[in-house]
């Protein structure tokens, strides 16, 4: 369910795509490596983009040097040209995020920090590491005990009973053999974070801020890729000798790993899972050593099929209860106790601890302040300590409902354990039967008018200066362009401000103001926010640090707030033109020259 499964599950078709530009270098080839290439963008995780546009080009360029020199040419711009037509028809999702970017936390703490750090790791590491593709569970199995720091995804492992059929496959004579093994060998290599190989690609552009551990799928799809040439051999009649090997070589190797394992992994998790997944791994090999030990003078369709049937068993078995099937209202069951909080209206919410993991409350229709993207605007997390505890990639923890800044960020509603008792500024409004409902009756509305501004022109003094405030309704930050002037605290005057209209990309504010003030709002200060007052364009500033604020001349004004970045209008522009390019490419065909006096079939 994961983004970076969504993206590289596409990658055979990239990968047959490719095939079919060098074999036929024809439209239909051409519009299968875009239908491709649009499935891997549209999954949403441009990262793994990177990674299946890089696998699949190694082994493209296998194919290009084997077709040769004549042949080449058509194909590599027939891709070219496949690429930009699907970076074209996904410019209306790219073009935004790319503007974005600049501003988020995730790209300062890649580039200013992970991008500089070693990648790879001590050989003796990089073995520990490496085991995991034969021994996915070596440190540790999610939800089945402990699990070693650094470690929680399979490592490359996709069944044991391909070792065999893969070995078969690389001693045959197709030479995609070689692609495929290049490939694989390099996503192991990475996941391994081996010395020179790691540290050369993570010196090139992009890959520096990339986490290369995630390339490792490409060793996954090698050993399926060879597995397949080998399943070929083997209904050919061939290769017996080779499966026969490649078979007792993955039993010593599970073996001699396991014993020198053991001891280590005794201390993540307990001895009779680990018994029964290592039976889970050399049983399918038992089985295919049986299957294929007597020389097969017939029936190697039967012996094929149950070589299939074993490894979609084994892997069932293996992975069938990482993800246990629940009730269909698991997911989101009936809690009347929230039905009191407002949907679709400017108001957020929260829940103490661990309570109520973010993106649940999505379900439920409310507005949930702690987040939980992948994505942060970096301004906005420069004011987590004032309100919240950051958990790394986890979620923003909430642990004191008493902090100010929660009612500055619009928060009117918590729930909190089972008779917890409301702090200060807090009330019950109802009960659950393991939870209540707190009512914050100091939460400030969306969008209002403090008393009294600052201006403060550098980050860290706005920071300092909003540490200090007991009282956000009193007291509000400016920055640049709020045409504030420097000095102590300002009076501003006072206006009355109402939310007429309230969408989640978009606002509508009627101000009345007695004389010209500054409204200040919780809405976080992405590009791409447009202002209208009055129905001209206005530039909003930095209030509180990372959110929008306006100055609002005196008088009755309508103040109209949209989010519409630059980056989806240009992309939405560019994704229409290749759409209507790519179809008229497609309608348009060429008529086959007719020699003298043929007759046109």
């Amino acid at each position: 369910g994961y983004t970076v499964g969504n993206a590289l599950a596409p990658f055979p078709l990239l990968i047959l795509g490719l095939t079919r530009l060098v074999r036929d270098a024809d439209r239909r080839a051409a519009a299968l490596t875009v239908v491709a290439l649009l499935l891997v963008i549209t999954a949403g995780h441009p990262e793994s983009l990177l990674f299946a546009v890089a696998g699949a080009g190694i082994y493209f360029l296998f194919l290009l040097a084997w077709a040769g020199p004549k042949r080449w040419a058509r194909p590599f711009l027939l891709s070219f040209a496949a690429g930009g037509i699907a970076l074209g028809l996904t410019a209306v999702q790219l073009a935004p995020m790319a503007e974005a970017l600049p501003h988020t936390y995730e790209q300062a703490l890649r580039s200013g920090h992970y991008a500089h750090l070693k990648k790879s790791v001590a050989p003796r590491e990089s073995a520990r590491r490496s085991a995991t593709f034969l021994l996915p569970f070596v440190h540790g199995e999610s939800g089945r005990g402990q699990l070693r720091e650094g470690f929680g995804v399979p490592g490359g492992y996709a069944g044991t009973i391909l070792l065999p059929l893969a070995a078969c496959g690389l001693f045959g004579s197709d030479r995609r053999r070689w692609a495929f093994l290049a490939i694989g060998l390099l996503g192991l290599a990475l996941w391994a974070r081996l010395a020179i190989i790691t540290d050369a690609l993570a010196a090139l552009p992009l890959f520096d801020i990339a986490v290369t551990d995630y390339l490792v799928f490409l060793a996954a799809f090698a050993t399926c890729a060879l597995a397949a040439l080998g399943a070929d051999r083997l209904l050919a009649g061939e290769g017996r000798g080779a499966f026969l090997i490649g078979s007792g070589l993955a039993l010593l190797t599970i073996g001699a790993l396991y014993a020198v394992h053991e001891p280590g992994m005794l201390e993540l998790m307990p001895k009779a899972f680990l018994r029964r997944r290592l039976l889970l791994e050399i049983l399918p090999l038992l089985l295919g050593l049986l299957l294929f030990a007597v020389r097969p003078r017939r029936g190697i369709g039967i012996r094929a099929a149950a070589l299939l049937v074993i490894l979609a068993a084994a892997r069932a078995v293996e992975a069938g209860g990482i993800y246990p099937s629940c009730p269909g209202d698991a997911m989101s069951p009936s809690l009347p106790f929230l039905d009191i909080i407002p949907r679709g209206a400017p108001v957020r919410m929260l829940a103490l601890g661990e309570m109520f993991v973010p993106n649940v409350a999505t379900i439920y229709e409310l507005e949930d302040v702690r987040g939980y993207e992948s994505m942060k605007l970096h301004a906005f997390v420069a004011t987590y300590p004032l309100w919240t505890e950051q958990q790394g990639a986890w979620y923003n923890r909430v642990d004191d409902l008493t902090k100010p800044f929660l009612s500055f960020l619009n928060v009117g509603y918590a729930i909190v354990p089972s008779g917890y008792p409301p702090p200060r500024g807090w009330k019950l409004r109802s009960r659950d039967r393991n939870a209540d409902l707190l009512r914050n009756r100091r939460c400030l509305p969306r969008a209002f008018t403090p008393a009294f501004v600052r201006f403060a022109a550098a980050e860290g003094e706005r920071l300092a200066l909003l540490q200090s405030i007991p009282d956000f309704s009193q007291q509000g930050v400016v920055g640049p362009g709020s045409g504030a002037a420097p000095g102590l605290w300002r009076p501003n005057a006072r206006a009355r401000v109402e939310i007429t209209a309230y969408q989640p990309q978009s606002m509508v504010l009627d101000v009345e103001a007695r004389e010209e003030t500054i409204v200040g709002t919780s809405v976080p200060a992405w590009p791409g926010w447009k202002a209208k007052l009055d129905g001209k364009a206005v530039a909003p500033f930095s209030y509180n640090h990372a959110f929008l604020g306006f100055r609002v001349p005196k008088g009755v004004h309508r103040l109209e707030l949209h989010y519409r970045p630059e980056g989806f209008v240009l992309g939405a522009a560019a994704s229409l033109l290749t759409l209507a390019v790519s179809v008229l490419a497609l309608l348009v065909r060429r008529r086959p020259s007719a020699a003298p006096g043929a007759v046109s079939p």
